[in-house]
């Protein structure tokens, strides 16, 4: 009976020490699979993102083009791609002849039809909100600097990566880092990541 025993015992151990040594080769994969997969998905996010930066300056040009300036507020720069529309002037002719007969001729262009030409898949509606982001608005400001004599409008719109890798574990997450497209203080209009 004593044998008995000691061979369910050995039995036991050796089954549980399988199950242990199938534990510890299951989290040295996923050690050395995480950091992949968080990569994999930083980079898709942050392609979106990027993206959404682009298509937010895209519309804030032509909101300047519009108004002659930048805005700070995402419910001015919907309103006007939703109603707002841009004079556009086509000259017929060669207006440096004085020979010839030249026409002008204005067409009003919805800037929501310029809008979606450029991003026909991107909802308006959405423009404000960073993807992945859990519905955190991207941080957005507009002003003027002096560049001589001239006033320059500057914009600047922000997306930290704490936002939309917020459901990262938070050793892969640049916790500093923030996505900006723009400057409040130089009239640049590209973003950190070009």
């Amino acid at each position: 009976m004593r044998r008995k025993w000691q061979g369910y015992l050995i039995n036991g151990l050796t089954a549980l020490a399988v199950l242990v040594a199938l534990l510890l080769a299951y989290l040295l994969v996923q050690s050395l699979t995480e950091p992949v997969r968080v990569q994999r998905i930083r980079k898709i996010r942050e392609q979106a993102v990027i993206a959404r930066m682009i298509a937010i300056r895209d519309a804030q040009f032509l909101f300047r083009a519009r108004y002659g300036r930048f805005t700070g507020s995402f419910d001015s720069l919907l309103a006007v791609l939703r109603r707002d529309t841009i004079q556009i002037v086509k000259i017929i002719g060669n207006p440096d002849d004085t020979a010839a007969r030249v026409q002008y001729d204005t067409l009003a262009i919805a800037l929501q039809d310029s809008f979606r030409r450029l991003h026909p898949d991107l909802p308006i509606d959405s423009l404000p909100y960073i993807p992945w982001g859990g519905g955190e608005r991207f941080q957005m400001a507009a002003g003027k600097v002096q560049r001589g004599r001239i006033e320059v409008p500057v914009f600047m719109v922000e997306a930290p990566e704490t936002v939309f890798m917020r459901d990262v574990p938070a050793k892969y997450v640049r916790k500093e880092f923030v996505y900006r497209l723009g400057s409040l203080s130089e009239p640049v209009f590209s973003g950190n990541w070009e």
